[in-house]
């Protein structure tokens, strides 16, 4: 919980030009989905998930391997994940980088 206070900072960062802040307010935001008692998450959703057609595939990855974290604590939102991981072929990334989205997904 030490964090959570902060969450509108890490939301900021995921809107940063800097890929490094993005994945890391991917990562941060996605830990602190397990304390988000005021459902903050829920109307970002979108704007969180657009990152997985980022223009750097290292934040798409990060967040492919963290949307799982989530589903688990937000159970509501897994039909949602799922349909928005299973539109990586529509992104922009080339096939092969495509491919390794996909691992972080699976």
């Amino acid at each position: 919980m030490l964090l959570y206070p902060e969450w509108n900072y890490f939301l900021d960062l995921l809107g940063s030009p800097n890929s490094y802040h993005r994945m890391s307010a991917i990562n941060i935001l996605s830990n602190l989905t397990r304390v988000d008692i005021e459902k903050r998450f829920d109307p970002i959703f979108n704007q969180y998930f657009q990152h997985l057609d980022d223009q750097s595939m290292i934040v798409a990855r990060y967040l492919a391997g963290n949307a799982g974290k989530i589903a688990k604590v937000k159970p509501y939102l897994q039909t949602k994940i799922t349909e928005k991981l299973l539109d990586i072929d529509n992104t922009h990334h080339e096939e092969g980088r495509k491919d390794l989205i996909k691992y972080d997904i699976i």
